[in-house]
């Protein structure tokens, strides 16, 4: 009994061993050198490449269809606005609302020039003056906007005492 329980280790070492050899041994590919382990590694390597990008495109594909949907905006019933200060519906579109520039402890000078006449007034909390000259103001892309014609006009703050010197850099 035992010389057959070391007949079959001995068969069991010996196909192991032919596996290890039909695994390593070298194949040349143009002018490498691989074993057929590394084929199998490189093959399912790319075979998993191929499988992950495919998906991703199929993902892509998938939602370009929801990116040319056509939202209709004419029944204010059918939707809700999350925040009604960001955004307005206008004739059966919606559009991000003119938010203008806020001011912070740091601005010393705001202008929106969206006025429709007279002097542009100081948003920025600090108590400048603004004169306008020869500046006129129409209906802009966003709000009204100020016309400069490129000579005469010009818009002025008095001296608040501020400074704008550049400041020391390390």
């Amino acid at each position: 009994m035992k010389n057959f329980t070391r007949n079959n280790n001995r068969k069991q070492k010996e196909q192991f061993s032919n596996f290890l050899k039909f695994f390593t041994q070298r194949i040349y590919v143009y002018k490498w050198e691989l074993n057929i382990f590394g084929l199998i590694c490189i093959f399912c390597g790319l075979l998993a490449g191929g499988v992950f990008t495919s998906l991703k495109v199929w993902e892509s594909i998938k939602a370009s269809g929801e990116l040319n949907q056509a939202w209709s905006f004419a029944n204010a019933g059918d939707y809700s606005l999350s925040d009604s200060s960001l955004v307005e519906v206008v004739n059966n579109s919606a559009r991000l609302k003119v938010r203008n520039y806020e001011n912070d402890s740091n601005t010393k000078l705001l202008l929106h020039l969206d006025e429709v006449s007279g002097n542009p007034a100081d948003s920025s909390g600090t108590p400048n003056t603004v004169t306008a000259n020869n500046v006129t103001y129409a209906a802009g892309n966003l709000n009204n906007s100020a016309t400069l014609n490129g000579s005469t006009s010009q818009i002025s703050a008095a001296d608040s005492g501020f400074s704008f010197a550049p400041t020391s850099q390390k």
